[in-house]
């Protein structure tokens, strides 16, 4: 049948019975019955990531766009997709787009800082985050996202005066106590670190997460022994992560440019 929402359900049938192939040619055909819809979209873009058909992601978001050119959320979508891809450019162009298309996404400017923070552009992730800090003061995703890019940034104290407001309000919030692990490894502070670690274990056991974090600031405070550990740790459970792949990969680069130098 050619009747959209047919395929739309037929694709989330055959998803829930892990049959990706099939999935994605209901979406296909779904997007042949209803170009640009945006739900379809949505559905079998995650779905193509989480198979890593990264490229195909990007032409079925690239196609919307060409039917719906103001649609922010495509934008960002496609934003997400080249930030999967490590491409920060394409990213940071694509989330510059949908910006302004939505002013008050604060999950487009929390996408975009990132691509910043990743492509190297540390002042201008942190100079977007002051500005959505005084805008949305108290929604949490910005409040994490401004401390995670002002530590990028190397601006230490304004990051801990967010730092210390957001624990007074949730002490027990684990991506919150990753946060101030990181301050604490940018500082130098490690068993105040390790304190914070303690409690993200003892609050949920499967929250490993911290250890990359902890890798990166360790990276960023050229402490290569400590990021080595710490990132081969965190793979010897999540073994396919890419990023932390890469994390590695850009470790020993840094390594051997650190012995041979």
């Amino acid at each position: 049948s050619d009747h959209p929402v047919l395929q739309l359900n037929l694709a989330e049938t055959y998803e829930a019975l892990h049959a990706n192939g099939e999935a994605a040619a209901a979406y296909e055909a779904a997007l042949r019955a209803k170009p640009g819809w945006m739900e379809a979209v949505r559905k079998y873009t995650s779905l193509l990531l989480r198979c890593r058909k990264t490229e195909t992601a990007v032409s079925v978001v690239e196609k919307a766009i060409a039917l719906h050119p103001s649609d922010a959320e495509l934008f960002a979508l496609l934003g997400r997709v080249a930030l999967k891809r490590f491409d920060y450019d394409p990213a940071v162009r694509a989330l510059k787009k949908a910006a302004p298309l939505d002013p008050n996404n604060t999950n487009v400017a929390c996408a975009l800082a990132a691509a910043y923070e990743k492509n190297g552009a540390l002042e201008r992730g942190a100079a977007l985050m002051r500005q959505a800090e005084k805008d949305f003061p108290s929604d949490a995703a910005v409040g994490a996202q401004y401390v995670h890019t002002l530590l990028s940034a190397r601006d230490y104290d304004a990051a801990f005066t967010k730092l210390k407001a957001l624990y007074a309000k949730n002490p027990n919030d684990t991506q919150i106590l990753d946060l101030y692990g990181q301050y604490c490894i940018c500082r130098g502070e490690d068993e105040k670190a390790d304190v914070c670690y303690k409690k993200i274990n003892s609050i949920d056991a499967r929250y490993f997460a911290y250890e990359k974090s902890a890798a990166l600031r360790s990276t960023q405070t050229g402490r290569f022994d400590t990021a080595r550990n710490y990132i081969a740790r965190y793979l010897s459970k999540h073994p396919h992560d890419e990023e932390a792949l890469v994390l590695s990969a850009q470790l020993d680069t840094a390594e051997k440019k650190f012995s041979s130098a």
